[in-house]
């Protein structure tokens, strides 16, 4: 089976998760299927186009390499546990940013004269 792979990867970014999708590559050579994302097809590619590929990727789990980077400023008072409050710092902001965009559209969705009043549920 060729095309995108069944599986999707749930990253970790700086400031929110995201899921990447890569696809299967068959190789006219061997016959074995590779995914995109595979160390085979990566070290393939000249250097600056392998450093585009910003992932750690490993069979259950996957993180930017932002988030690596950060792991490595560690010095006095700067833990693994200040890094996932940082984390979860970063990722409730952009959550609220982008809450405040999509109501920001739905209010002025409302507002809009019509011919039927729009009645919207109130958030939960």
């Amino acid at each position: 089976m060729y095309g995108v792979h069944k599986r999707a990867h749930k990253l970790l970014d700086i400031d929110r998760y995201y899921l990447m999708v890569t696809e299967t590559l068959r190789c006219t050579v061997c016959c074995l299927n590779h995914l995109a994302t595979s160390q085979t097809v990566l070290h393939q590619l000249g250097l600056p186009r392998q450093r585009k590929f910003r992932l750690i990727l490993t069979p259950k789990h996957a993180c930017d390499i932002r988030v690596i980077r950060m792991l490595r400023e560690r010095t006095l008072g700067n833990s693994p546990t200040r890094l996932v409050k940082q984390l979860k710092e970063n990722h409730s902001e952009e959550w609220l940013d982008l809450l405040v965009d999509c109501l920001g559209e739905c209010a002025a969705f409302a507002n809009q004269p019509s011919l039927f009043p729009v009645a919207c549920q109130d958030p939960p």
